[in-house]
């Protein structure tokens, strides 16, 4: 396996949610920091944000985990999001802080459950997953900022949440490739940059990531749609299916009413003004 150029692939994975960019979501902060050196995905997206009301929304299909910390008058709660495949409806509460972590790996990740297959789709408490974080709530719920937060993390999170000797490097692999890979997926591909059967690298990487490959290319690409029509003003769906290696523009709208229950545009409507919606549904 090319581990070493894989790992020195630049991967343009900064997880993309709506809501973040949502006009009723104030104070949002985020950084990529440095999670495990020992990984080939090696990174984590911290991020913090307040919510002005109350917003019930679905938080999109996404190929990293979540840890989300509640932080209000009455102390705080804590939950780990396994890898999310559809819709998935939540509710942010006003007078709510929300303090993220998204490693963009979750190969190693000491749960109590090992097998990740069963944490897809499902957010549960923290504790039900990790042992001994009474200290790490503690101090977060008391911390004043960002920094604080995130250094307050770093401090403990390799003992928390991290488990070194649990890698695999074929599934670590797999991911990397599948989030540089510009093309469709193919198992074909996989078999031959690998050198493993592709019953095993299926197997093994469900096992780990919790997902087949090629639902987590999926998303990985649907992830990417999402960027490409919220932040080109200029683009249009057939363009997206092009440069994405959507069959057509009738597949890329498949996907993302299997993905979301609704149409690109409409998706996009849920955060953005009227007038600038109008414009994008004549222009799309």
């Amino acid at each position: 396996m090319k581990v070493l150029e894989t790992k020195n692939k630049h991967i343009l994975a900064t997880p993309f949610q709506l809501f973040t960019y949502d006009e009723r979501v104030v104070e949002y902060q985020e950084e990529i920091v440095v999670w495990s050196k020992e990984h080939l995905k090696a990174e984590a997206l911290f991020y913090q944000f307040r919510a002005k009301e109350e917003i019930v929304l679905d938080y999109l299909p996404d190929a990293c985990v979540n840890f989300l910390f509640e932080v209000n008058n009455r102390g705080i709660s804590a939950s780990f999001m396994g890898i999310i495949t559809k819709a998935y409806p939540i509710i942010i509460k006003p007078n709510v802080l929300y303090f993220g972590i998204k490693p963009y790996s979750n190969v190693g990740l000491r749960c109590r459950e090992k097998d990740q297959s069963r944490l897809i789709d499902t957010m549960v408490s923290l504790e039900t997953q990790f042992n001994g974080c009474e200290q790490l709530l503690q101090e977060l719920s008391t911390a004043t900022h960002f920094e604080e937060r995130k250094k307050i993390v770093l401090s403990q999170h390799r003992e928390l949440f991290l488990d070194e000797e649990e890698r695999s490097l074929l599934a670590e692999y797999l991911s990397v490739l599948l989030c540089t890979e510009t093309t469709a997926f193919s198992m074909e591909t996989i078999g031959r940059e690998t050198g493993y059967s592709e019953r095993y690298s299926q197997r093994l990487f469900r096992k780990k990531i919790g997902i087949t490959p090629k639902l987590y290319s999926r998303i990985i690409r649907f992830q990417n749609a999402i960027k490409a029509i919220y932040f080109d003003k200029n683009t249009t769906l057939a363009k997206v299916a092009q440069q994405l290696r959507f069959y057509d523009q009738a597949h890329l709208i498949h996907e993302f009413q299997l993905f979301t229950n609704t149409s690109p545009i409409k998706s996009i409507q849920t955060i953005v003004s009227q007038e600038t919606n109008e414009k994008r549904e004549d222009k799309l």
